[in-house]
């Protein structure tokens, strides 16, 4: 008879503990909250278009040319006018290379172009790697744009203070002397 009311009492046990946690109330799962959009301005820039060595002993005055040993493209996020706005950048360049006859264009991205109060200039984005014969007439036009940041629970929305100083052309070799 013992054995029988202990079996009883861990069988009205065990049914209490599954009817409690079938029958639990849930938890409700947050929902995926959008929160408002979120404005932010910024002021990218081409500072410069520029080569690691140019030929100085090479005369091309008479020629529709001018050398090249690299393409680099200097970047600047201009700190007063973003607001400390940190972004991702699209570099284009466009230019004739007389060695491949034919005109070529190359983009690389930039993950993140930080804003800097004393050195806007941060950074450096090797275009092309090897020796070029550019075009002079034509020259190298360098163009750097937004990149819109990926869809998340705010809706970033980034502007540029001032496009007009998002494209850049140079027409002959230049040199930044650091």
């Amino acid at each position: 008879m013992k054995k029988v009311v202990i079996i009883i009492s861990l069988i009205c046990i065990c049914a209490v503990f599954v009817f409690s946690v079938t029958f639990a109330e849930t938890p409700e799962q947050p929902k995926g909250q959008i929160i408002g959009p979120l404005n932010k301005k910024t002021d990218l820039r081409v500072d410069n278009i520029y080569a690691a060595n140019c030929k100085t002993n090479c005369d091309l005055n008479d020629v529709d040319a001018f050398y090249m040993d690299k393409i680099i493209v200097g970047i600047s996020n201009n700190y007063e006018k973003s607001g400390g706005a940190e972004v991702a950048a699209e570099i284009k360049i466009t230019y004739y290379d007389l060695g491949l006859g034919r005109s070529v264009t190359v983009t690389k991205t930039s993950p993140s172009i930080k804003p800097h109060p004393i050195n806007p200039w941060l950074v450096s984005v090797t275009m092309v790697d090897r020796p070029v014969l550019v075009k002079k007439s034509t020259g190298i036009r360098a163009e750097v744009k937004i990149i819109p940041p990926p869809l998340g629970p705010r809706i970033v929305t980034i502007t540029d203070s001032d496009p007009s100083n998002n494209v850049k052309t140079v027409h002959q070799c230049g040199v930044i002397l650091y």
